[in-house]
């Protein structure tokens, strides 16, 4: 417990904001791994997925939906509206208050980390701005009821008024569709003539990058060891930034899917 005598944020909320993020992070390559897994369920040979079932229209449809920067910033931004402004700001940069550091804790998290006096300051300054509006929701009436089934872990024991729960849905989606989007930007100019349209619905476009992030024949031998020495950095920060031996086996265990990646390029495709 803080030298404070506060508690630390609830362990269920954190835990779901972690996974809002690895979610998000995770959700655009989502359709790719949907597709091998069907194929490979069916006795596709490799070189067949590549070359015949990623470009076919169906699998390309679901990649262009998986991979648009225009559906996840539409989620981050109704979640910004959901969650207000202030109560976003409370986790961003993520620091301690995501990272198990519990010398503070959000605002938005658990009605027993403040005392009363602060409590009711902070809440009052946190959600001024969503009073009238959350209040005449007509999905306010039912927010307990969601909670109990959905929301158990967002929700924690904060009672002290019905949109809070709302507020606690909005930081989630903002944080999912903004990792997903941050993916979905960086991908955009690592792809030759394998890309996605990642401004569907508004346009198909696909841009036609001179790099690819896996090609040799495009730089994809010099890009590679760059991704991974990104990688290993942001590791090494959320190593850092985490107290328990379980949370720091879970980062070590993220270094995996990359040698498993290279050996599956290198053996399967040759």
């Amino acid at each position: 417990m803080p030298k404070s005598g506060r508690k630390g944020p609830a362990t269920g909320s954190v835990t779901v904001l972690r996974l809002a993020v690895i979610v998000g992070a995770l959700l655009p390559d989502m359709s790719i791994v949907l597709m091998w897994l069907v194929a490979k369920s069916q006795g596709v040979e490799e070189r067949i997925i590549w070359s015949k079932w990623y470009f076919s229209d169906y699998w390309q449809q679901l990649s262009a939906i998986t991979n648009s920067i225009p559906v996840y910033a539409l989620i981050a931004s109704l979640g910004l509206l959901l969650a207000g402004r202030h109560s976003v700001a409370k986790i961003l940069p993520f620091g301690s208050r995501v990272t198990g550091h519990h010398d503070a804790a959000p605002q938005w998290q658990s009605a027993t980390t403040e005392s009363p006096a602060a409590l009711s300051a902070e809440s009052s300054a946190a959600t001024e701005s969503l009073d009238t509006a959350m209040l005449d929701h007509p999905a306010v009436a039912l927010s307990h009821n969601v909670s109990k089934t959905i929301g158990r872990d967002i929700r924690g024991t904060d009672r002290r008024k019905p949109y809070d729960f709302w507020q606690k849905v909005g930081v989630v989606c903002f944080l999912l569709g903004a990792a997903a989007a941050l993916h979905a930007i960086t991908d955009l100019p690592l792809h030759v003539d394998d890309g996605h349209p990642h401004f569907w619905p508004l346009s198909n476009w696909i841009f036609v990058s001179n790099v690819s992030y896996w090609d040799p024949s495009h730089y994809g031998h010099f890009w590679g060891p760059i991704e991974m020495a990104i990688c290993v950095f942001c590791l090494i920060v959320l190593w850092r930034r985490t107290r328990s031996l379980w949370g720091k086996l879970a980062w070590l265990c993220l270094l995996l899917p990359y040698a498993l990646i290279a050996w599956y390029w290198g053996s399967a495709l040759g």
